[in-house]
Parts: C-alpha cells; structure tokens; sequence
C-alpha cells in the first residue's frame, strides 16, 4: 500500500510540473504576442501620422518672407536638401505659428518653388543677370539640378577683315576690337542677332569709326558701310544706310570714351542707339534687310581705334527699351 501512494504521489508531481512548464510556455507566447501586438500599433500609428505629414500642407519662413507649399512639391525632387528635410524622416522645429524657418534669401526661394512645382517648363528667361547668379546659388544650397540659364541675347563673337587689324579678343564678357593703320577694315557678327536684341557699344579710341548693323549673307568687301545692307553712325557726325552718306538728322558723332546702347527692333526694322554722353537715343527706321533680313553687329575702323562689344546691364537696357 505504501509503495502505491508513492507512485501515485511521484504522477502526481510530474503532472504538476508538466502543468508549470506549459503555463510558462504560455504566458511567454502571450507576452510576446502582445509585445508584437504593441510594436505593430505602434507603426501603424507612425505610419498613419507620416501619412498625414506628407499630405499636409508646409508653412514656411525663408529669411523673413512667407510661403506655404505641399509637403509633395517640397519632396518632389529626390536626393535634393528639400526633400531629406520634408519626406517626415526627420523632426523639424516649428515657430510659434506653425512655420518652419529656413535662413535662407526668401526672394528667391520663389524660383525654387516655380521650379520644383513645375520643373520642365521652368525657364530663367526675363530674369535679371543678378538674380540668376542668385538662384544658381540657391539651386546648388538645396541640392537642386541647375536651370539652364536663358540664351543671351546676342553672341560676342566678331569676324574681321585683317586688313590693320593688330587684336580681335573675345572674353567671357566682352569682344575689345582694335585696329591700327589707315586703312579701312570691318568686323561683323559671326551670330545673326535675334529679334530685339540689346548691346553695348564703347569707343575707347578713334579715328574714323563706323558702327551699327549688317544684313549681308557673305562678308562685305573692303568696307562694311559700303554695302547696300548696311546702317550706322560714323564718328564725323553722319549716318550711313543703303551705302550711302545719309546726313546727321543731329547725331554729334563719335567721341573717345563714348558709350553707346544698341537695341534691334527686327520686325519693325527699327535700330536705334542711347549715346550716354548726350542723354539721346537717335533711331534709324527701315533699316535695309537684304535678302535674309538678318541683321549682325557690325562695325568699320580706319586708323588707330579701338571698339569693345558687350553685354549691357539692365538698367542700360532700360534706356532703349
């Protein structure tokens, strides 16, 4: 009898562990369903919330001037600063209204915004020298691709009859035209201008100088103001057009140190000149077209000149426009 109770009593005491072991494997599954439970709540929220972040809409303070955007405009260009900031993948501090400050020139900021809202039409056409060179800068600060900046509106490069020419130098900015002995000798666009193209014109030293434009389709002869296509202002105070002298109409000619504004007007067929040191413009109207009707900077020297062709700034533009 006594040996049967201490088998029953030994059964009795493996069931019971038998039972503690599967309880504790239970209670452990439990606990870990429902840490799993608790992570997935978790990232269902985060999820939920970043989904709502990336549909709100962004205030923002860029160096003092206020815009609002999609956060989708703002990260519509991957790998860009804009992007990295706004995707939700970091916190970003907020003012007191809500903004998020970016020390940054707020001026510009809003070509960033045409651009990344609208990036294949983009276009830097009409925008000043200043304020691309700004937001190039800007562009490069936020990691965006570079805007191809607009076509400038005439070319710097000349052709020259070498006939006394000693210097045809082209730099990045302007084209300086020397010539040297008294013969006459041109030097002529190498581009067709476009449609009301604008440029500067300076006299450092003359003689006898010619300057204005071309229609030729070949290069003029010995003389560019000889040409029937032809149409400028010469240094003794007359205007040349059809190859012929055409009287002053009160033009004082040429001058060392004169700066002068051109402007073409192509469809009207309309050139006109602002000559700085008289405050005048003097314009020429129905300028012969030739046969392309495409018109070149041109010039003639004869003796010791020097001319430098380039780009005005806008407030020069203004003066013929």
């Amino acid at each position: 009898m006594q040996l049967e109770e201490q088998r029953l009593q030994a059964e009795r005491q493996a069931i019971q562990s038998d039972r503690e072991a599967m309880e504790a494997d239970l209670a452990g599954k439990v606990a870990k369903l429902d840490q799993e439970r608790a992570t997935f709540e978790t990232e269902k929220k985060s999820v939920a919330a970043t989904n709502k972040v990336l549909k709100s809409k962004v205030k923002l303070d860029v160096g003092g001037t206020i815009y609002h955007s999609s956060r989708t405009t703002l990260t519509s260009m991957p790998g860009s600063m804009l992007e990295a900031w706004f995707s939700g993948r970091h916190a970003l501090e907020e003012d007191e209204d809500g903004r998020v400050f970016i020390d940054r020139d707020g001026g510009t900021f809003k070509l960033v915004l045409e651009y990344l809202r609208s990036p294949t039409s983009f276009s830097l056409d009409g925008i000043s020298k200043r304020d691309v060179a700004s937001c190039l800068v800007e562009f490069d600060y936020y990691g965006l691709p570079p805007p191809v900046p607009p076509a400038p509106p005439l070319s710097l490069k000349m052709k020259a009859h070498q006939n006394g020419y000693s210097r045809l130098q082209l730099e990045h900015d302007k084209c300086t035209i020397s010539h040297t002995n008294g013969n006459w000798g041109w030097a002529v666009g190498a581009e067709v201008l476009a449609d009301d193209a604008v440029w500067k014109m300076r006299v450092n030293t003359a003689s006898d100088v010619m300057i204005g434009v071309i229609a030729n389709a070949t290069p003029p002869g010995v003389y560019a103001h000889s040409e029937a296509t032809f149409a400028g202002w010469y240094a003794s105070g007359q205007l040349y057009a059809h190859g012929s002298n055409q009287g002053s109409s009160g033009w004082p000619g040429w001058q060392q140190g004169d700066e002068a504004i051109f402007a073409l007007n192509a469809s009207a067929r309309t050139l006109t000149l602002h000559l700085k040191r008289t405050r005048q413009s003097y314009s020429y109207s129905n300028i012969p077209a030739g046969k392309e009707g495409q018109w070149r900077v041109a010039l003639d020297m004869c003796g010791a000149a020097t001319v430098v062709l380039s780009q005005p700034t806008d407030e020069e533009v203004a003066l013929v426009k």
